[in-house]
């Protein structure tokens, strides 16, 4: 989403694309970790072409959905199995907030009581 916010802010006309070098494919992360580090790109979320998800984490709903138990299930299946994890998920969250408000609450009663 950060390069496609930024194409928006400053406009396609200001980006460019341009092909550094033809290489064979043995050679590609080689070529790529080399150009990296002389361009330091700010835009690449990934921090080595080797490692693409080093030092990133996936939410958990990307965990959910890639979760090998939705292999042989139907679109249909997978997305309210999906939606019903989803749910349990906020509810859970929710239910974390309310449990800290009402021990705060309760802190602030025992305090105003003294």
């Amino acid at each position: 989403m950060y390069i496609c916010n930024s194409l928006f802010k400053h406009g396609y006309s200001n980006f460019s694309l341009t092909i550094l070098e033809y290489c064979s494919p043995d050679k590609c992360l080689i070529r790529e970790k080399h150009y990296w580090d002389l361009f330091k790109p700010e835009y690449n979320i990934a921090q080595d072409p080797t490692a693409p998800m080093s030092g990133r984490k996936h939410s958990d709903a990307t965990k959910i959905i890639m979760s090998p138990s939705f292999g042989g299930m139907l679109k249909k299946e997978r997305i309210i199995i999906i939606m019903v994890k989803l749910l349990v998920m906020i509810l859970k969250q929710k239910y974390q907030m309310l449990k800290k408000v009402n021990q705060n609450q309760k802190e602030l009663e025992s305090y105003l009581k003294k």
